[in-house]
Parts: C-alpha cells; sequence; structure tokens
C-alpha cells in the first residue's frame, strides 16, 4: 500500500514523494540481538528508489514551471 501511495504523491506534487521512497529504500530494523537489517524487500527498496527520482523530477519540473511563471 505505502508503495501505491508513494507513486501517486511523488507524481501529483513529488516532496512527500520523496520522503515515502527515501523511507522505503533506506529503513532499517534493529533485531534483538543488535544487527540492523532492512525493514522492506528487496523489490519495494527498488520501488522506494524509483518513487524517489520521480518525486525529484517532478519536484524540480513544479519549480521551475512555477519560477518561469508557466503554471
Amino acid at each position: 500500500m505505502g508503495v501505491i501511495i508513494g507513486y501517486i504523491s511523488s507524481l501529483f506534487g513529488g516532496a512527500f514523494g520523496i520522503f515515502i521512497g527515501r523511507h522505503l529504500m533506506s529503513h532499517k530494523r534493529v533485531l534483538p540481538n543488535g544487527d540492523k537489517v532492512f525493514d522492506y524487500s528487496e523489490k519495494d527498496r527498488k520501488h522506494g528508489k524509483r518513487i524517489q527520482y520521480i518525486g525529484i523530477i517532478v519536484f524540480i519540473a513544479l519549480f521551475i514551471l512555477r519560477f518561469f511563471e508557466i503554471i
């Protein structure tokens, strides 16, 4: 569910999608023995990377469009 929300938010605004993507690709859990492991699967981390990149691109595009008053 987080992946779907991440894609939607990155396409429509950018900033929240960047946060979700970053969370999906880098969040780690500490196990009782002290080891740190990724909280999400490899597949979800790849989605997180794509979500983050889409969010960055959309954020920059919206900034440029607003700066030059195209929108």
